[in-house]
């Protein structure tokens, strides 16, 4: 079963181009994390 959540993602005005690129990075990679730990869960039963 896949359950997909809309998400935004609003990056300050005052940032730069790297750390835009470091907040969407850490973003993306906590939702890869929560997909995984979702997965491992229903695998588990």
């Amino acid at each position: 079963m896949s359950r997909v959540e809309e998400a935004s993602l609003t990056i300050p005005e005052t940032a730069d181009e790297d750390e835009a690129a470091a907040i969407a990075a850490a973003v993306a990679a906590h939702l890869r994390d929560r997909e995984a730990a979702a997965a491992a869960a229903a695998a588990e039963g």
